[in-house]
């Protein structure tokens, strides 16, 4: 990461990767010696791959093992024992992630899905919430904007995201 010396401008560069989100640090320029504080501010990741138009849809599902799973509008909390529930899977946390469905006038205007916690009060799962390949895991700052046939893996479980 490179911040600038508020005083004299020079550019500053350290490892951030330790650092955590909102913590504030103290620096001092090389070049003049001034002391300064700074937080480390994280943005939320939006993945849109626009391949959707949601304008005819107005009923959502995932496909979990052969079985419809329908989306209520609002909230669906993935997990044990929840909206979408997957208890034959040890790896899936007990508020694993969150899938929000919007409407307007009765039709879909967007599906998220989310693994940052807002389930669990601030933790995110623990083994990960995985989008369309094993190796894209949700960070707790994505929000990912579900496309019709969207493979989502959480556990060891593979749910395909479905319009009707």
């Amino acid at each position: 990461m490179v911040i600038k010396c508020p005083k004299c401008s020079a550019n500053l560069s350290f490892d951030d990767l330790k650092i955590k989100e909102n913590q504030i640090i103290k620096l001092k320029c090389i070049k003049c010696k001034y002391t300064f504080s700074f937080k480390k501010k994280v943005e939320k990741t939006i993945i849109d791959n626009n391949f959707n138009n949601y304008s005819d849809n107005n009923k959502a599902y995932f496909l979990i093992n052969n079985e419809k799973i329908y989306l209520k509008e609002g909230e669906n909390i993935v997990g044990r024992n929840v909206d979408i529930n997957i208890n034959n899977d040890k790896y899936i946390s007990r508020k694993h992630c969150l899938v929000i469905l919007n409407m307007k006038n009765k039709k879909i205007t967007n599906v998220i899905l989310l693994d940052d916690g807002s389930c669990n009060n601030g933790k995110p799962s623990t083994n990960g919430t995985f989008y369309n390949n094993a190796n894209n895991r949700l960070t707790k700052y994505d929000q990912i904007i579900l496309n019709n046939n969207d493979k989502i893996r959480v556990g060891r479980t593979e749910m395909i995201f479905i319009l009707e």
